[in-house]
C-alpha cells in the first residue's frame, strides 16, 4: 500500500517540474518577440479557439439531435415500452405504452402494471412477472388487457429483467415490450375461420396448380366425388369429366376462365364408382403479383336431387299426375303455338272437347281406384290414335281436349270416328270388363274461333249437343249452337238477379181422380217473366240454373212458397189437397234435401202428407243405390214421392220396386198421340200394368182431349192433368175455380 502511495508521490512532482520548465521557456520565448508578432500569434490562437467553439457546437447540436430522434424512436415506436420495478411498479413508459393504455404517461409513473390486466388474466400475468425475476433470458406472454376506458385489447410482452448494481443499493428493472396484437390475432382468426369453412364447407373445393394439377380439397370433395385426398392430389381436374359434355364444352369453359376470370354452369361429372351426377360450378383464376396466373379454385355442389326436384315440380306444374298428359297450362302454350303456326301458313286447326259418358257410374259403384285405372287406358288409348304432333291434355275428371295441327273438317271427322272406334272395345280393369264412350265436341281454326279461349268454349258446346243427342257421338261446332250458347249465357246472369227482383211466379194446375172427377192435388209449376226477356218456359232455364249451381237456391224458394200456398188455403177452408213439386236432379242428390224439406214443412207448419214430390225417371236412375236412401228419408217423415216423366228414360224394373214411390206419372208425349199411334197406346196400357203390378198408382199429363181422358179411364189409369182438365193458373185464379165440376 505504501509502495503504491510513494510511486504517486513521485510521479505527481516530475510533472510539475516540468510543467514548470515549460512555462518559463514559453514566457522567455514571448519576451523576445516583437509585438507585431504577438499580435499576430494571438490572432491565429483567437481563430483556432472561434472554430474550437463552433465545432463543439455543432457536436452539441448533432448530439441534441441525437438525443431527440432517440427519444421520438422511443416515445413513437410501434410498440410500447415500460420500465418496471421487480414490485411491478411503472417507473418509464413510452407514448406507445400510454396511448395503448389510454391515460396520460405522468399518470401512468408508479402505477402498478396489473392494475390493467384482465381479471381473468391476473394469475397468468402473477405467474409471468415471476418467471422474468427468475431468469436472465427475454420471456414472452399474450395477455388481455383493458385500458383505462375498460376496454378489452390482446398484447403480446417481452420482457427481460436488467439488473443494475452499486456500490451500495443493488437493484433489478424489468424491461417490457408491449405489442398490440388485435390485428394479427384477428387475422390469424380469419385465416383459422378460412380454413373451417374450406374444410368444413357443404361445398365441395378443389384448388389447382396454373396447370390444373389438384394441389388441394376439401371433405365435401370427397364426399360428393368418392376419391380421397391421396386418390386426388396431383391428378389433373379433368378426373372428373363424363363423355356426356363434349371437348369443345370444356375448351369454351376454361377460355371463359382465362379471359373473364371466372364460370360458372352446370357440369355433368362422374363419381368414383362411376356414377354420374349433376354438378354446379364455380371456377375462378387466382393472379400471383405481376398478374399472372397462378391458381384456380374449383368450388361445386351436386344438384342431382335439385334437378330431379325440378323435373318433378315441372311435370306438376305441366303434366296430370294420374295419365302424364298434358294439363291446361300446358296445353295453353302448346296450342299459342300452333295457333301460331297455323295463321303464319293459313292452315286449319282442329279442337276437340271430350267428355266420356257415365263415367261417374264407374266411380260410385265400383270405386275411384277402378275409375283413375279406366282413365289411364283411355288415355294410353288415346295417345296410339294420334300423331306426335298432336296434344292430348286432361283437364281434369274425365274431360279431355284435343289439338290437331293442319287439320280441317275433313280430317277431324276422320278423326272422331276412329277415336269412336277405339271406344268400342272393353276395357279388362281388375275382374271387370268395361266399356266406356265418348261424347265429342269439334271446333275448327279459324271459322270457330282464333284463339284458345274461343275456340274452347265452341267445342265444349258442340260436346254438350253431342250429349243432348244421346251421347257416344260427335257434333261439330255451328252459328246455331253459338247463339243458343249467347243466349244461355244471358238466362244464366238474369237468374242471378231473378230471386231478389221478384220475376219468378208459381202456377198451380189441379190433378183429378178418373174414377170421379174428384180433384186430389195440384201440380206446381215455376214461370218466369223477365224484363226483357219476356216469358221463360221451364225448359229454357231450369237446365242453365241445374248447370250454375243455382237451382238449389231456386228450388228452396219454389218449395217454400208452395208449401206456405197450400197453408194458407187450408186456412181458408178450401178443401183439402195435396201439392206436387217437381225436383231437379241436382236437389235430389243434394244429402240435405230431407232435412230442408221437414224443415220448411215444420216453419210453414203444414202436415208432410200434403206434399208430393215429382222425381224425374233419369234422376232416380242416375244413382240408384244413393235415390233408395234419399226416397227411404223421405218417406220416414211421411212424404210422398213419384216418378215424372216415365217412359221416357230407362228404368230397373228392380229397382222400381225397391223405390218405395206412390205412383208413376205416365209422359205427355205418349198420352198426345193416343189417336194415330198404336205404339204409344201400347206403351200407355204398358206403364200401367207395371205400376198395378207392383202397388203403384198412375197419372197422365198432357191431357188436352175427350178422347185421350176416355182411353186412360179405360185402360185403368188413375188420375190426370192438363188443359182439358185446367190450365195452370196464378194462386188467385186457382182459388176462384177450386170448386171444379166433376168430369166423366
Amino acid at each position: 500500500m505504501n509502495d503504491k502511495s510513494n510511486n504517486a508521490d513521485r510521479q505527481r512532482s516530475e510533472a510539475e517540474t516540468k510543467l514548470a520548465h515549460s512555462t518559463v521557456t514559453t514566457v522567455s520565448e514571448f519576451a523576445n518577440r516583437s509585438t507585431d508578432e504577438i499580435l499576430h500569434e494571438l490572432r491565429v490562437h483567437q481563430v483556432e479557439l472561434e472554430m474550437q467553439n463552433e465545432e463543439l457546437r455543432r457536436t452539441q447540436i448533432i448530439l441534441e439531435e441525437t438525443r431527440d430522434r432517440y427519444v421520438d424512436l422511443y416515445d413513437f415506436a410501434p410498440v410500447g415500452y415500460l420500465t418496471l420495478t421487480s414490485e411491478g411498479l411503472i417507473i418509464e413508459v413510452n407514448l406507445t405504452a400510454a396511448t395503448l393504455l389510454g391515460i396520460d404517461r405522468s399518470k401512468l409513473l408508479q402505477r402498478r402494471f396489473a392494475r390493467f390486466v384482465t381479471v381473468e388474466d391476473k394469475d397468468r400475468w402473477h405467474r409471468y412477472f415471476i418467471g422474468v425475476l427468475r431468469q436472465t433470458q427475454q420471456q414472452q406472454c399474450e395477455l388481455t388487457m383493458l385500458s383505462n376506458a375498460g376496454l378489452p385489447f390482446e398484447v403480446q410482452l417481452d420482457s427481460l429483467r436488467i439488473d443494475a448494481d452499486g456500490p451500495m443499493n443493488p437493484t433489478q428493472v424489468v424491461r417490457v415490450t408491449l405489442t398490440d396484437i388485435h390485428v394479427r390475432k384477428q387475422a390469424e382468426a380469419k385465416l383459422h375461420l378460412i380454413a373451417k369453412v374450406f374444410e368444413q364447407s357443404g361445398e365441395a373445393i378443389m384448388v389447382t396448380d396454373v396447370n390444373r394439377a389438384i394441389i388441394m380439397v376439401n371433405h365435401a370433395f370427397t364426399t360428393i366425388t368418392g376419391y380421397s385426398e391421396a386418390e386426388t392430389i396431383g391428378k389433373n381436374q379433368n378426373m372428373l369429366q363424363t363423355d356426356h359434355h363434349g371437348q369443345d364444352f370444356y375448351q369454351k369453359v376454361w377460355t371463359t376462365v382465362d379471359m373473364e376470370g371466372h364460370w360458372q354452369g352446370e357440369m355433368s361429372c362422374r363419381r368414383n364408382d362411376g356414377r354420374l351426377y349433376m354438378g354446379w360450378f364455380l371456377i375462378s383464376r387466382v393472379l400471383d403479383a405481376d398478374s399472372n396466373p397462378s391458381n384456380y379454385i374449383v368450388i361445386f355442389s351436386d344438384i342431382t336431387e335439385h334437378k330431379e326436384a325440378q323435373a318433378h315440380i315441372h311435370r306438376m306444374a305441366h303434366f296430370d299426375a294420374l295419365t302424364g298428359l298434358p294439363n291446361r297450362a300446358l296445353l295453353k302454350n302448346r296450342i299459342l303455338h300452333d295457333l301460331a303456326i297455323a295463321q303464319r301458313n293459313q292452315s286449319a286447326l282442329t279442337l276437340m272437347f271430350l267428355d266420356l259418358d257415365h263415367f261417374k257410374n264407374v266411380n260410385d259403384s265400383l270405386g275411384h281406384q277402378v275409375g283413375d285405372q279406366l282413365l289411364v287406358a283411355w288415355s294410353n288409348r288415346l295417345i296410339q290414335a294420334v300423331r306426335g304432333q298432336d296434344t292430348i291434355s286432361r283437364l281434369g275428371g274425365d274431360e279431355f281436349i284435343l289439338v290437331f295441327p293442319d287439320t280441317d273438317a275433313i280430317g277431324a271427322a276422320h278423326l272422331v270416328e276412329k277415336i269412336l272406334e277405339l271406344a268400342k272395345k272393353p276395357y279388362q280393369i281388375e275382374q271387370y270388363e268395361l266399356v266406356v264412350t265418348p261424347s265429342i265436341g269439334i271446333a275448327i281454326f279459324p271459322g270457330d274461333g282464333t284463339d284458345f279461349e274461343t275456340l274452347s268454349r265452341s267445342a265444349d258446346v258442340a260436346m254438350y249437343r253431342a250429349k243432348q243427342a244421346g251421347r257416344n257421338g260427335y257434333r261439330f261446332f255451328t252459328s246455331e249452337m253459338q247463339a243458343n250458347s249467347a243466349r244461355v249465357m244471358v238466362i244464366e246472369n238474369a237468374l242471378r238477379h231473378a230471386l231478389e227482383q221478384k220475376q219468378f211466379q208459381l202456377h198451380y194446375q189441379p190433378q183429378i181422380r178418373l174414377s170421379d172427377g174428384g180433384m186430389v192435388g195440384a201440380e206446381v209449376l215455376l214461370r218466369w217473366e223477365h224484363p226483357e226477356l219476356g216469358h221463360l218456359e221451364p225448359s229454357d232455364f231450369i237446365p242453365i240454373a241445374e248447370d250454375s249451381g243455382q237451382i238449389l237456391q231456386i228450388g228452396e224458394w219454389v218449395l217454400r212458397q208452395a208449401i206456405r200456398q197450400c197453408k194458407a188455403w187450408l186456412d181458408k177452408g178450401l178443401p183439402r189437397t195435396r201439392i206436387a213439386v217437381n225436383l231437379s236432379a241436382v236437389q235430389f242428390r243434394d244429402p240435405r234435401l230431407p232435412e230442408l224439406v221437414m224443415q220448411i214443412l215444420t216453419e210453414e207448419d203444414l202436415p208432410s202428407h200434403y206434399l208430393e214430390l215429382e222425381l224425374t225417371e233419369s234422376a232416380a236412375m242416375d244413382n240408384p243405390h244413393e235415390a233408395i236412401i234419399i226416397i227411404d228419408r223421405l218417406l220416414a217423415h211421411g212424404i210422398r214421392l213419384s216418378i215424372d216423366d216415365f217412359g221416357t228414360g230407362y228404368s230397373s224394373l228392380s229397382y222400381l220396386r225397391r223405390f218405395k214411390i206412390c205412383k208413376l206419372k205416365i209422359d205427355q208425349s205418349f198420352v198426345r198421340d193416343i189417336s194415330e199411334s198404336t205404339e204409344n197406346r201400347a206403351i200407355i196400357t204398358a206403364i200401367i200394368g207395371i205400376a198395378k203390378s207392383l202397388g203403384l198408382g198412375t197419372i197422365a199429363e198432357g191431357v188436352e182431349t175427350e178422347e185421350q181422358m176416355t182411353f186412360l179411364r179405360t185402360k185403368g189409369c188413375d188420375e190426370v192433368q192438363g188443359f182439358y182438365i185446367g190450365l195452370p193458373l196464378p194462386p188467385d185464379q186457382f182459388e176462384q175455380n177450386f170448386e171444379l165440376k166433376k168430369i166423366r
